[in-house]
């Protein structure tokens, strides 16, 4: 599942990398970026990070939904607010629930020590 995430990852990274590339060849100092996703990766953000250093400002920062005081299972219901229309039932977000609370750590625990790791829970 992990390498699968990965190779996913790699296909979407060559495309933001090419819009960062643009967006330097016509530097305007107002400009601000803002990518999002979870296919850019811990390690995809530290590679930007190097191959950019002192051409523009990266600010690497994770994302998450955590555990909370009462609520045994925040990811669900967070997810469960991100149903997407199916012809089976359920979301497709639910179905895989397992698949990515397994990628959302692996991802957490990647950005360790030196990516921000910030609570999405609101």
């Amino acid at each position: 599942m992990i390498e699968g995430y990965h190779a996913q990852s790699q296909m979407i990274q060559k495309y933001v990398t090419e819009i960062i590339d643009n967006w330097l060849a016509f530097p305007d100092e107002n400009n601000v970026m803002i990518f999002e996703g979870v296919h850019l990766s811990p390690q995809y953000m530290r590679e930007v990070e190097r191959k950019y250093d002192g051409r523009m400002a990266v600010m690497p920062t994770v994302c998450s939904v955590w555990g909370i005081p009462g609520d045994p299972n925040p990811h669900e219901r967070y997810l469960s607010g991100r149903q997407v229309p199916r012809l089976e039932k359920g979301s497709v977000y639910l179905s895989n629930f397992k698949y990515i609370i397994q990628i959302k750590e692996y991802f957490e625990n990647e950005a360790k020590p030196d990516i921000t790791v910030v609570n999405n829970l609101e």
